[in-house]
């Protein structure tokens, strides 16, 4: 039976190279949802009442399904111009098989990173209204008497679109390449070779689009809020890291990571204050950061 082949009511098949192949359907399944919203770990302290953490987490998550699906649509042209490449490529060169960008792919990621960025952009004002009565209209009070920082900005949607890409080529490739290897060591080359490296590349999982997803849906979301605490600076007083969320902290701690030390750190000033996600997470946080307004008053969440 050939590589990647399933025997009828077989769930799923083990390729020579121990990667396992998984069928269509099953693996559609395996896909289909993404981590639930989580509650809070512990209690809001006065300032996360004015963030809306369940509106913020399900625009995350649908952009990252959205950006996923994109992907997914795309891959069956990526895989099957890669594993051409393979095909013609000596194994001792395989490495230089790489996935070329695609302009207008970057451009349809792009478009849907946008709608994170804007949604975490109006979040951020829509707290300062929340928290002082200010509404997106009321210029901005320079309470604090600071001149705004000529910091550029961190998360810049195209940026992220191409990142996004770019993560998506390369393990595409990767994959591409080791089974390009595996195939070309049984003796099997040419048209045969490509053609089996895209239907076992296809049929193998692909979670790690829902992972890439999340990953470019969390930056641009939390770019769009960097945005509106860049410009709200004068009325800042500090920005808190909130880890509220997060019930995944005791994981990332065991990998390493720190957003269980880093819930409640405080930051006078934006250009020291870290943007989510944060350097030191070792898994799939939800850490957010919170700007604390210089006349902070009551907060209503609608």
């Amino acid at each position: 039976m050939p590589p990647g082949a399933t025997k009828p009511g077989q769930t799923s098949q083990t390729l020579p190279s121990g990667r396992v192949i998984v069928p269509a359907k099953q693996r559609a399944a395996q896909s289909a949802t993404l981590s639930e919203s989580p509650a809070p770990r512990r209690e809001l302290l006065p300032h996360e009442k004015k963030h809306d953490f369940n509106a913020h987490i399900e625009r995350q998550d649908r952009t990252a399904r959205v950006v996923a699906k994109i992907l997914r649509g795309a891959a069956t042209d990526l895989v099957g111009a890669v594993a051409k490449q393979a095909a013609v490529t000596p194994i001792a060169q395989m490495h230089t098989v790489t996935a070329s960008a695609d302009h207008q792919l970057t451009a349809r990621i792009e478009k849907s990173l946008g709608v994170s960025h804007r949604f975490g952009y109006c979040q951020v004002y829509a707290e300062r209204k929340r928290a002082t009565g200010r509404g997106k209209n009321v210029p901005v009070k320079n309470l604090k008497g600071v001149t705004l920082s000529a910091k550029p900005p961190k998360h810049q949607v195209r940026f992220v679109a191409e990142a996004t890409i770019s993560d998506f080529n390369n393990e595409v490739a990767k994959r591409a390449r080791a089974r390009a290897i595996d195939l070309a060591k049984e003796g099997i080359t040419g048209d045969e070779l490509a053609s089996q490296v895209s239907k076992d590349v296809l049929a193998a999982p692909d979670g790690f689009l829902d992972v890439i997803g999340q990953e470019a849906s969390r930056a641009a979301l939390a770019g769009g809020r960097a945005a509106a605490m860049e410009e709200l600076q004068p009325e800042i007083a500090k920005y808190v890291r909130s880890e509220v969320m997060d019930r995944g902290t005791a994981a990332c701690a065991e990998a390493g990571g720190g957003c269980e030390e880093g819930d409640g750190q405080e930051f006078d000033s934006y250009d020291d204050a870290p943007q989510p996600p944060f350097e030191d997470c070792a898994g799939d946080c939800r850490g957010q950061l919170i700007p604390v307004f210089e006349d902070e008053g009551a907060v209503i969440l609608e």
